[in-house]
C-alpha cells in the first residue's frame, strides 16, 4: 500500500482500473488533451486567441483560432475551426521528410460542412511536433478526397508560430482588404555586385602608326613581345592601361604624342566617350588578368561576351576548392556524355559569367552574371551552344544561380590564386540590410525541393541590372 496526499491509499498491485467503482480514463485521452494543449499554446504564440471545444474529442472540432492584430491587439471576428489528432506513435508511410494521415468519411464530411475554413492538426506532443493542412482546400481535389489520405511535408507544414501569415490569408475573405502588419523581420540580401577596389591609376594615349589591332597584334608577335590585353586601338591612337613609354610599347607608339591621364578622370566623367572607354579598359582588364588564371574570353556573333574556365590538358574535369559555410569542391570544366552511348562526349561545358561594369553610389562594380560556355573539344565552341544555355538555363533555379555568384565572387576576390600584379582587385559582394523580409515559412513553402535543402539558413541573393 503507498499512501498518497490526501490519505487515500492505492495497492501498489492494483492498476486505477480494477478499483471498484473508479473511473477510467484512456490514456489517449490524455494525448488528445496535450494535443490540444500544443495547439493553443502555438495559436498564443501568434498572438491570435485559442477557444476550446471544452475538450478533445475524437471527432468534431477541437476549437476556434480567432485572429486578432498583434499590434494594436483588436480581434476580427475572423475564425478558425481546428481538428486536432494527437498520437504517441509513428504516423504511416513516415520518414524525414514526409508523412500520411488517414482520415475517417465521417470526419471529411464534417470538416467540409459549412462556411468557416477548418484546419487539421496533426501531433506528437512529447516531441513538441505538430503539422497543418487546410483541409478543405486539400480535399478539394476529387482524387485525394478518393483516398481519404493527406501527405505532409514536414518542411513546409510544421505548425508553428510562423504560420500567423498563413492563416490570416486563409481565414480572411478574399474582398475583407485585412491586413495585419507582419512582424518586424530584418533581411540580409546578397547582390551579384562586386566592387572593385583597386583599378590601374593611370591611362596611356598615343598616335601608332597601326590601323587595326591585327595589326599590332601581328608586329608584337614577330618581335615576341611579352605584353598585356589592357589597351585597344581607336582615332588612330592606342589607349592602354599599360604605360606606352615602356616597352614593347615603345615601338608601337609615336613617343612624342604620348599622354598619361590618372584613370580617376576617366572613370568619374560625365562625359559618355570617356566613360565608355573607361569601361572598355576595365574589360580588358579583367581579361588580362584572368587568363593567367584559367580562364578565357568569349565575343559570340549575337549576345554578350563571356568570360569561363579554360579546359584542362587531358579534358579531365577542373575542380577549384573554395569555401563559404563550409570548404567544397566545384567542377568548373568538364566533359558531358551521351546518355544512349556514356562513351561518346557530347559537349564540353565551362562554367563562366558575363562581365559587365557600372558605377554605383560613387564606386565601380563588376557585376557578375553567371552562364555556361560549350565547346565540342574544350576550345571551339558548339554549334549547338545556344541550345544547351537555353536547356541548363531552364533547368537551374534560384539556389544554383546564388551558389555560382558567391563562388565566382569568392574566385575573383581570392589574392592567393592571382600571380603576378593584378590590374584590378576586388572587395566582397556588395550585402544590404533591409528592415523588411519574406517570412521563412512563406518562402520554404514556395520553393521546390532543391530549394528547399538550402534555405533556412543562408542570405537571399538579389540581381542588379544597371545602366
Amino acid at each position: 500500500m503507498r499512501p498518497t496526499d490526501c490519505g487515500i491509499t492505492i495497492p501498489l498491485n492494483t492498476s486505477a482500473g480494477q478499483m471498484k467503482g473508479s473511473k477510467k480514463i484512456h490514456k489517449n485521452t490524455l494525448t488528445g488533451q496535450q494535443g490540444v494543449n500544443l495547439i493553443a499554446t502555438t495559436v498564443n504564440d501568434m498572438g491570435f486567441l485559442w477557444s476550446p471545444t471544452g475538450g478533445a474529442s475524437d471527432a468534431g472540432i477541437d476549437g476556434f483560432i480567432e485572429i486578432r492584430n498583434p499590434e494594436t491587439g483588436d480581434a476580427t471576428n475572423l475564425i478558425i475551426q481546428v481538428q486536432s489528432k494527437a498520437t504517441l506513435h509513428n504516423w504511416d508511410g513516415e520518414t524525414p521528410t514526409s508523412f500520411e494521415f488517414r482520415c475517417d468519411d465521417r470526419d471529411i464530411d464534417y470538416w467540409l460542412q459549412g462556411n468557416a475554413p477548418v484546419i487539421l492538426v496533426v501531433s506528437k506532443p512529447k516531441n513538441q511536433e505538430a503539422y497543418w493542412v487546410s483541409v478543405k482546400d486539400y480535399f478539394s481535389d476529387l482524387n485525394r478526397r478518393k483516398t481519404k489520405k493527406v501527405i505532409f511535408n514536414r518542411e513546409t507544414q510544421r505548425f508553428t508560430s510562423k504560420c500567423s501569415d498563413e492563416l490570416v490569408r486563409l481565414a480572411a475573405p478574399k474582398d475583407s482588404g485585412l491586413y495585419l502588419a507582419p512582424p518586424p523581420l530584418e533581411e540580409t540580401l546578397v547582390s551579384n555586385l562586386l566592387p572593385i577596389s583597386r583599378y590601374a591609376q593611370k591611362i596611356f594615349r598615343a598616335d601608332t602608326h597601326h590601323r587595326g589591332h591585327k595589326s599590332v597584334w601581328d608586329s608584337l608577335g614577330e618581335r615576341k613581345a611579352q605584353y598585356g590585353k589592357a589597351w585597344f586601338l581607336t582615332d588612330k591612337q592606342i589607349v592602354s592601361f599599360h604605360d606606352l613609354r615602356a616597352q614593347p610599347w615603345k615601338d608601337e607608339c609615336d613617343q612624342t604624342t604620348v599622354e598619361e591621364f590618372h584613370s580617376d578622370e576617366w572613370a568619374f566623367s560625365n562625359d559618355p566617350i570617356k566613360k565608355a572607354e573607361f569601361i572598355r579598359l576595365l574589360k580588358l582588364a579583367l581579361s588580362h588578368d584572368l587568363n593567367s588564371r584559367w580562364m578565357n574570353y568569349y565575343q559570340p556573333k549575337n549576345g554578350n561576351a563571356v568570360m569561363y574556365f579554360a579546359k584542362t590538358k587531358n579534358l579531365e574535369p577542373r575542380e577549384i576548392t573554395w569555401k563559404r559555410h563550409k570548404e567544397a569542391t566545384r567542377t568548373v570544366f568538364g566533359p558531358h556524355h551521351g546518355k544512349k552511348d556514356p562513351s561518346k562526349v557530347m559537349y564540353y561545358r565551362h562554367l563562366g559569367f558575363e562581365p559587365s561594369f557600372a558605377r554605383f553610389e560613387g564606386q565601380w562594380h563588376l557585376q557578375i552574371t553567371p552562364t555556361y560556355h560549350f565547346t565540342s573539344d574544350g576550345k571551339i565552341s558548339s554549334r549547338y551552344r545556344d541550345s544547351y544555355l537555353k536547356g541548363i538555363k531552364r533547368i537551374e533555379k534560384h539556389q544554383a544561380v546564388r551558389d555560382n555568384v558567391e563562388f565566382l565572387a569568392a574566385y575573383l576576390v581570392d589574392q592567393d590564386l592571382f600571380s603576378g600584379e593584378r590590374l584590378l582587385t576586388f572587395s566582397p559582394l556588395r550585402r544590404f540590410v533591409a528592415d523588411f523580409g519574406i517570412p521563412e515559412q512563406d518562402w520554404v513553402s514556395r520553393a521546390d525541393d532543391e530549394e528547399m535543402a538550402s534555405l533556412g539558413h543562408q542570405c537571399e541573393t538579389i540581381t542588379f541590372t544597371l545602366e
